[in-house]
């Protein structure tokens, strides 16, 4: 709407905006494309209506994508093994140019998130956006929201359970214990967006649980493949991947 009232200078009461059941937004529904703005001039030259529709091969090669960091992090413990900080610093592809929340996905989102659900008194994230030469990069499922808890989740995986044991164990010692409702108050609030897209009759159904199951994965298959001396894997973890780290640790 905005976009349509400073590009054609148009009143907001004479522009109307017609939404149907569409899914989920969280991808590149979301954000402003070059061809939406095309639309309307070619509909307003024209004088009749116009119609856009991206085909699916175009948005493989054209549309944002997401997910393309480079991250380091460390971890600091005093000699309970109790967390200290967390530092974590990170280059981040933005694409050939920026999308409308590129960004966004790289810095605002894994910030929240950057501590998973433990308390660490102190977190520092340093983030560098580098242009390189593919699409632009953007929001899209999750993001940026997984990425903080694969790495939280794999620096307390490989480098603390030789001293500190199962996770059960260190929860019930304390030792990483979550912030509490006292310590880190909080609002929870109750969005209703019906849909009839889906069985279910709702947007987002599911979506929590998706967020979090990649790194879970990734970081049981390198927890099985520990022993071998790989410490590390990049998603996806196809089997010709596993197969390829296996190969290097044993030559």
């Amino acid at each position: 709407m905005w976009s349509s009232q400073s590009m054609f200078h148009l009143p907001l009461e004479r522009i109307q905006l017609t939404a149907p059941d569409v899914g989920g937004g969280c991808g590149m529904k979301n954000f402003l494309s070059p061809e939406w703005v095309l639309v309307l001039w070619a509909a307003r030259r024209l004088g009749r209506p116009v119609k856009w529709v991206a085909e699916r091969i175009e948005e493989f090669v054209a549309g944002t994508q997401g997910r393309d960091n480079h991250t380091r992090a460390r971890l600091a413990l005093d000699e309970d093994s109790r967390f200290l900080g967390l530092d974590v610093s990170t280059v981040a592809n933005l694409g050939a140019y920026l999308s409308s929340n590129g960004p966004g996905s790289s810095t605002n989102s894994p910030a929240t998130a950057m501590g998973g659900v433990y308390a660490i008194p102190a977190i520092f994230m340093d983030v560098r956006g580098t242009f390189t030469n593919t699409v632009p990069i953007d929001a899209y499922r999750g993001s940026g929201w997984g990425r903080p808890g694969y790495r939280s989740g794999a620096l307390r995986a490989h480098r603390l359970r030789p001293r500190l044991g199962s996770v059960a164990e260190r929860f019930a010692d304390g030792l990483h214990a979550a912030p509490s409702r006292r310590s880190a108050p909080f609002d929870i609030t109750l969005a209703e967006l019906p849909t009839s897209a889906n069985p279910l009759g709702v947007k987002g159904s599911g979506q929590a649980g998706c967020i979090a199951a990649p790194q879970t994965i990734i970081n049981a298959i390198v927890d099985a493949l520990a022993p071998l001396g790989i410490e590390h894997l990049d998603m996806p973890a196809t089997p010709e991947r596993v197969w390829r780290a296996i190969r290097r640790v044993r030559r």
